[in-house]
């Protein structure tokens, strides 16, 4: 009998410890869980831009991806970075890269959650093709969905 009140307890400690760990890291600002309770029900737009950020107007400008040419190991390169002020494990962006008119991916990197995640990538322009007048640059962020620019209109910072 005791074998099995210890064993009990044991659970009762592990069950209560696994629900405190369970907190909220992706807590909703309340200000767009409001937008979401409407009686429209908002809809997430397939990618937001700096024209159309939506219910991210004001978080927009540290969300849209910039670029910039570079060399990376001797090798003409993009550099993508997003200028996210307060990246941390519970907001970060997840992947960054380049998509095609459709939206599939032409280059990527996933990012991983780290407790000071990093905001750019690094892609060769020899894995581009050669006519990148309908490319993207994309940001993906795990709370504000993923962000796009035209690649022949993005912000180069030279």
């Amino acid at each position: 009998m005791m074998k099995i009140n210890r064993i009990l307890s044991i659970y009762c400690v592990l069950i209560f410890l696994t629900a405190l760990s369970c907190k909220d890291d992706n807590a909703v600002d309340p200000e767009v869980a409001k937008l979401y309770r409407t009686p429209d029900h908002i809809t997430p737009q397939h990618e937001y831009t700096e024209e159309k950020p939506r219910e991210w107007g004001n978080i927009a400008e540290e969300h849209i991806p910039q670029a910039k040419l570079t060399t990376n190991k001797g090798k003409e390169a993009i550099v993508i970075s997003v200028p996210l002020k307060k990246a941390s494990m519970a907001h970060y962006i997840e992947k960054i890269g380049i998509i095609d008119e459709k939206g599939r991916e032409i280059v990527s990197e996933t990012i991983p959650r780290l407790p000071n995640p990093k905001t750019h990538a690094f892609f060769f322009t020899s894995d581009l093709p050669s006519d990148r007048s309908k490319l993207k640059i994309f940001a993906k962020c795990n709370l504000h969905d993923r962000w796009t620019v035209p690649m022949n209109s993005a912000r180069w910072n030279e």
